[in-house]
């Protein structure tokens, strides 16, 4: 580890205009508990005597950043930009609202800057930021969308499922994200012809004088308001459902694959060509999904992303749900001797550590996850994992060669 700070005054028409400090650390993990994405910042402290922003400014990096303006005792402005000397020359020009309220002679005024790499890095950095110096009304500051999961909800008399946009109850299990609530309530509607829990909203005693339903006679569910079987018998069906969703149907499509082959190999082929039927509607439910959706408790993956350097790639963990650690991969082998990228991602890995997070916090994560994945031009790439034990480690080398070679010219600032 090693830090570097420096200090130069930019000077405009014969006079000290301002004082840039730069502080720059090296490639620090930081402790997972400190939910710290952002290195250390430039620091731009702006003069008394402002000359325009065009002149005074015109040596910023026209780079990716995550940017704010602040005085001694408070934060002005937060934000982020594809092109940080575009954004502070617009925000800064005479005249300009922006130049009114907070201009180049107001006291202290300094602007703090720091270079990404990717769009995640941004959204990560932002939330940083905001939850740091806005900690009343960070999510709606930082414009937050909730995504959409479907809850099981196992701490009731009778289990049901939902769509929902919140992560909230200890006991329920929540699978997702989903990019669209539509696409929530299209795989819970198909998900619920493969079992036999209800599907109504409401709250009942059973009794075989309830009127039921209709979906009770099509045998598609088990009818508990009418007291057709016990509570232990519908939690056993609720279990199944709570197995599927754990294993992404995986289990449940094994299974049917099994009897398929043992109905053919015993010349049943009446019950074969039903197992293929229900495996055939099986496959075509899985390919709605795609490689985010997951129970949220074990949601575990890695995004692999560009990075200000253009030798390397950004890593950024997700254990649980929850954004974890960040570091640095770089591919290059300029560093001294080289080492094999699968020795150098074990290594990684013993860093990595479980963080524990509230449901309002795993939430806010898992947001942020899909406003990047799903977003229309996505920079960098996803891989999910079961454990570390099964670590996908050829599929986030081949990401993260794939990454390097199609990062954007405006991924690389030259003036990192």
């Amino acid at each position: 580890m090693y830090s570097l700070a420096g200090c130069f005054r930019l000077m405009v028409e014969g006079k000290f205009q301002c004082r840039i400090t730069v502080n720059c650390s090296g490639n620090q993990i930081q402790a997972p508990g400190a939910r710290m994405w952002l290195r250390a910042p430039t620091v731009v402290e702006l003069g008394s005597e402002p000359a325009g922003p065009e002149e005074l400014l015109s040596n910023l990096p026209a780079s990716p950043a995550v940017y704010l303006f602040a005085t001694h005792d408070s934060v002005l402005h937060l934000g982020s930009t594809r092109s940080l000397r575009r954004r502070v020359q617009r925000l800064l020009r005479p005249g300009s609202l922006a130049s009114r309220l907070f201009g180049l002679n107001q006291l202290g005024l300094a602007l703090h800057y720091w270079l990404v790499g990717s769009s995640l890095e941004a959204m990560l950095g932002i939330y940083e930021l905001a939850r740091q110096h806005f900690p009343e009304d960070y999510r709606s500051r930082f414009r937050l969308r909730p995504v959409f999961y479907l809850q099981l909800l196992q701490g009731i008399r009778f289990p049901r499922t939902q769509v929902t946009r919140r992560l909230r109850g200890s006991r329920s299990l929540y699978f997702g994200p989903f990019r669209t609530r539509h696409a929530a309530e299209n795989f819970e509607s198909e998900l619920l012809n493969f079992f036999q829990i209800r599907r109504c909203r409401e709250d009942f005693e059973p009794s075989p004088e309830h009127p039921g339903c209709i979906y009770g006679e099509m045998n598609r569910c088990l009818r508990p308001c009418q007291a057709q079987v016990s509570e232990q018998e519908y939690r056993a069906e609720v279990q199944r459902v709570a197995g599927f969703l754990r294993t992404r149907g995986q289990g449940m499509l094994r299974a049917l694959v099994a009897a398929r082959e043992q109905a053919s190999q015993t010349l049943d082929f009446e019950q074969a060509a039903y197992h293929h039927a229900t495996i055939v509607r099986l496959e075509r439910l899985l390919r709605q999904l795609d490689e985010l959706a997951a129970d949220v408790e074990h949601l575990h993956g890695v995004a692999v992303t560009p990075s200000v350097h253009s030798t390397a790639v950004e890593l950024w963990f997700m254990v649980h749900g929850v954004w974890v650690q960040r570091t640095s991969l770089d591919l290059s082998g300029a560093n001294g001797a080289p080492v094999p990228l699968g020795q150098r991602l074990r290594e990684i890995l013993e860093q990595v550590q479980q963080a524990s997070a509230g449901h309002a916090e795993r939430e806010e994560h898992v947001g942020i996850l899909a406003s990047w994945y799903y977003a229309h031009a996505r920079d960098g790439d996803w891989v999910r994992f079961e454990d570390f034990s099964s670590f996908p480690y050829r599929k986030v080398i081949a990401a993260a060669r794939r990454v390097l070679a199609d990062r954007r010219p405006a991924a690389s600032p030259a003036s990192a």
